[in-house]
C-alpha cells in the first residue's frame, strides 16, 4: 500500500489554501556532509513561498559571511553559496547593494588594504524571521498566530552576547537553560521557546543558527 498522500491545507501565514510546503528554516541554510535530525515543513501558499526565495539567499550570505567562526568559510553551506554567486553575478550584486568600500588597518592602526562593509537590510532581515517565527509556531500549534498578534522584535548578534535578555520576562530568564533544546541539524539550526502561562499567544523563541549567531524573536499582542 502506498504512503498516505499528506494534506496540504491552508497556509501558515495568510490562510489562503496551501498550493506547496514551506521548509522552516529555508532549506538552502543547510549542510550537506551533515546528518538532518529534524525537517520541519509547513503548508503554504505560492506567495508566502517560492516568491521569497531571494530572501533566503540573502539570509544565507549574512549569517555564513557575518560570523567570526573562520571555519565557516570552509563549510559546505558557504563554498555551495560561492558557487552560486559565481554562477549568478547579479545574486551577489543584489544582496551586496548596500555595501561600501572601507580601509582595513590592523589593531594598531596599520593600513592593510580595502574591503567591503555591509549594511544589513534591516526591513528584510526583519521579514524573514517573521516567516520562520509563524512558521515554526505553525509547526507546534498546528495552527496559525493570531491576527491580534505579530512579531514584535527580531534581534541580530552573535551568541556570546546576551541582549536578548532585555525584552525576555524575569520569570523566564533562568529557565532559558532547562527549555528542551530543539534540533533540526546540529550545528547548523537548533532553537529554543517558551509560551507565556497568561497568554498561549504570546511566545518567545531562541534561534541558534552555525553555534555563533542567536536571534530571538517573540510573538505578542498588538495594542489596541
Amino acid at each position: 500500500m502506498g504512503r498516505k498522500k499528506k494534506k496540504k491545507g491552508y497556509c501558515y501565514y495568510c490562510g489562503e489554501v496551501a498550493t506547496s510546503y514551506e521548509h522552516v528554516p529555508p532549506k538552502g541554510l543547510r549542510d550537506r556532509k551533515k546528518p538532518i535530525k529534524k525537517v520541519i515543513t509547513v503548508p503554504s501558499c505560492d506567495e508566502h513561498n517560492s516568491s521569497y526565495s531571494k530572501d533566503d539567499e540573502y539570509l544565507r550570505f549574512v549569517l555564513l559571511s557575518g560570523a567570526g567562526d573562520d571555519s565557516l568559510a570552509f563549510s559546505e553551506p558557504f563554498k555551495r553559496m560561492m558557487r552560486g554567486f559565481n554562477r549568478k553575478p547579479a545574486l551577489l550584486r543584489s544582496v551586496l547593494g548596500r555595501s561600501k568600500p572601507v580601509n582595513l588597518r590592523t589593531e594598531s592602526g596599520i593600513y592593510v588594504g580595502q574591503g567591503r562593509e555591509f549594511e544589513m537590510d534591516t526591513n528584510r532581515f526583519n521579514r524573514i524571521f517573521d516567516k520562520i517565527t509563524r512558521g515554526l509556531f505553525y509547526y507546534h500549534f498546528n495552527q496559525r498566530l493570531s491576527g491580534d498578534y505579530f512579531i514584535d522584535k527580531s534581534l541580530f548578534m552573535d551568541s556570546k552576547h546576551h541582549q536578548y535578555m532585555d525584552y525576555v520576562p524575569k520569570e523566564f530568564k533562568n529557565r532559558i537553560g532547562s527549555i528542551p533544546l530543539h534540533i533540526c541539524q546540529k550545528d547548523v539550526f537548533e532553537y529554543r521557546y517558551i509560551v507565556s502561562p497568561q497568554d498561549e499567544y504570546t511566545t518567545y523563541w531562541f534561534f541558534m543558527f552555525y553555534k555563533y549567531f542567536l536571534i530571538t524573536s517573540r510573538t505578542i499582542k498588538k495594542p489596541s
